[in-house]
C-alpha cells in the first residue's frame, strides 16, 4: 500500500512538471465566457506585416468580442474578432513601422442583449521578441589558397658543330699533266717490246 501511494505521488509530480513545461509560454486571458490564449515565444518583431496566432472560446454570452494589440499610447497596432458561443484559432495582422514599445493584449467582450449587453475588457503585457536574437549559423571561415607556381624545369641544350665539309678542287693543269704522263708511259712501253723484238733476232745486233 505504501508502495501505491509512493508510485501515485511521483505521477502526480510528473503531470504537473509536464503541464507546467507545456505552459511555461502560453499567455491567456478569460472575460465574460470567453478566453482566448497564444504562445510568447512565436512572438517576434513584424517582418513586414506578421500575423499572430490566437486560440479562442466563447460560450453563448458572448455576442462577439475583439482581440486588440495595443502600445504605449494605446494606439491600435492590430486586432481580429470572433463570435460567440464558437471556438477556434484567429490571427492579428501587425505591420512595420509600429511602435512596440508598453505593448499588451486586450480581450474586449461585448455581451449579448439576454446577458445585459455589457461590455467587458482584460488586458495584459506582452513583449515582442527581438529577431536577432534567433540563434545564426556562423558561416564556415573562408580559406584563402595561394597558388605557389611551380619553377620551370632548366633544359639544358649542347650544341654539336657540325663536320667541316670536305671539298675538293680540281685543277684542270693537273689533268693535262696526268694525261701527258700516261700518253709517254705509254710510248716507253711501246719502244720497250719493239727494243725486246730486235734483241731476240740472231745473231744479236750490237748494243742489245
Amino acid at each position: 500500500m505504501k508502495i501505491l501511494r509512493i508510485f501515485i505521488a511521483g505521477l502526480l509530480v510528473t503531470i504537473y512538471s509536464v503541464f507546467s513545461l507545456s505552459n511555461a509560454n502560453a499567455g491567456q486571458l478569460s472575460a465574460a465566457g470567453a478566453t482566448i490564449s497564444w504562445d510568447d515565444s512565436t512572438f517576434y518583431e513584424p517582418s513586414a506585416c506578421t500575423g499572430y496566432n490566437f486560440n479562442y472560446t466563447a460560450s453563448n454570452k458572448v455576442l462577439l468580442a475583439d482581440i486588440e494589440i495595443t502600445n504605449r499610447f494605446n494606439d491600435k497596432i492590430g486586432s481580429t474578432i470572433f463570435f460567440g458561443p464558437n471556438s477556434g484559432r484567429v490571427s492579428v495582422q501587425v505591420c512595420t513601422g509600429k511602435d512596440l514599445t508598453g505593448t499588451k493584449v486586450a480581450l474586449v467582450v461585448k455581451g449579448s442583449a439576454s446577458n445585459g449587453g455589457t461590455d467587458d475588457v482584460v488586458s495584459t503585457p506582452i513583449t515582442f521578441l527581438s529577431r536577432s536574437a534567433t540563434p545564426t549559423v556562423t558561416p564556415a571561415p573562408n580559406a584563402t589558397v595561394t597558388a605557389k607556381p611551380s619553377p620551370a624545369p632548366t633544359v639544358t641544350i649542347t650544341a654539336t658543330p657540325a663536320p667541316a665539309a670536305t671539298v675538293y678542287v680540281t685543277n684542270p693543269a693537273d689533268q693535262n699533266l696526268s694525261a701527258l704522263v700516261a700518253s709517254q708511259k705509254s710510248q716507253i712501253a711501246l719502244l720497250s717490246a719493239k727494243l725486246k723484238k730486235i734483241c731476240s733476232a740472231k745473231p744479236k745486233p750490237r748494243g742489245c
